[in-house]
């Protein structure tokens, strides 16, 4: 067999000990032989050689439903050999390669589901704060809304409390808050004003 070191060469990379080959015939040292007269960076994972995890295949395991448990065992092999940083997986048995294979895809799509959850939260945040300086900007042109504010400029550099009145749903809340940001110089004066708003 002649090999090429060029493919591999500096490539990061971690190898997952087969249960046939490594614990039944207790091979560890010669696929670890291989790989790094090919150049590359082996990242062991954490548990290697001996110790290593079985990829979940073992025992015909792959061909019958799971058992209780709280994850699948390929789906924690494969978490574990992505955490070393490893930019390819290794494996020597064909078991092996499915439940690995099997992990690597359900882990990309995990990542592609939660980018698509943060991009929809994302999204709704934008359009509620949209939404509110829509309403800030209508409750600016009204004249009580104006003599809000002023009071509140007017207290801001004095210890006196403010008291804010009216009915819910006036807009009172998101116009303290709005003031609060526009005005207060720093972070070590205090807020211009404290308020909380109940209906009865």
């Amino acid at each position: 067999l002649k090999l090429n070191p060029s493919v591999l060469n500096a490539v990061n990379l971690t190898f997952h000990d087969p249960c046939y080959l490594g614990r039944a015939n207790s091979e560890y040292d010669a696929p670890r032989t291989i790989l790094t007269s090919l150049g590359v960076k082996l990242n062991e994972m954490k548990r290697n050689k001996s110790n290593a995890l079985c990829c979940g295949a073992g025992g015909a395991q792959m061909f019958k439903e799971d058992e209780p448990g709280r994850t699948r065992i390929n789906l924690e092999r494969t978490e574990e050999a992505l955490t070393t940083g490893a930019e390819v997986i290794a494996v020597n048995c064909p078991f092996c390669m499915t439940m690995m294979s099997d992990g690597v895809a359900a882990k990309e799509k995990e990542e592609e589901v939660m980018e698509e959850e943060e991009a929809m939260e994302e999204e709704a945040m934008e359009e509620e704060e949209a939404m509110e300086e829509e309403a800030m900007a209508l409750l600016s042109q009204s004249p009580s809304m104006i003599r809000l504010q002023e009071q509140i400029i007017a207290a801001a550099n004095s210890p006196a409390p403010v008291l804010i009145t009216g009915e819910t749903g006036a807009g009172k809340s998101i116009s303290v808050e709005k003031s609060q940001k526009r005005y207060a110089l720093d972070q070590r004066r205090r807020p211009l004003c404290e308020y909380g708003f109940s209906a009865f």
